[in-house]
């Protein structure tokens, strides 16, 4: 049986598809430049939307990772060292 994965391996997954997903990479760049207020509101529509349209799961849990501050630091850092 496999096992569920953490809401941080899913993350990093998502950040690797990011790399190869020109859409995907372009989304969280938006995403992470946004005021902590106006990122939390925009999250938690297309969260809502994405539910409402069947996406997997694990897509809606790496999505809302980006709710937390601390992850959107990170993800700066590796957008910068991206570069």
């Amino acid at each position: 049986m496999a096992r569920d994965l953490s809401a941080d391996e899913i993350f990093v997954d998502l950040l690797r598809v990011s790399r190869e997903d020109e859409t995907i990479y372009r989304f969280i760049k938006a995403v992470v430049h946004l005021r902590p207020f106006d990122r939390k509101s925009l999250l938690n529509s297309f969260i809502q939307e994405m539910a409402m349209k069947g996406a997997p799961p694990e897509f809606i849990k790496a999505i809302a990772a980006l709710r937390d501050e601390n992850i959107v630091i990170k993800i700066h850092e590796w957008m910068n060292d991206a570069k």
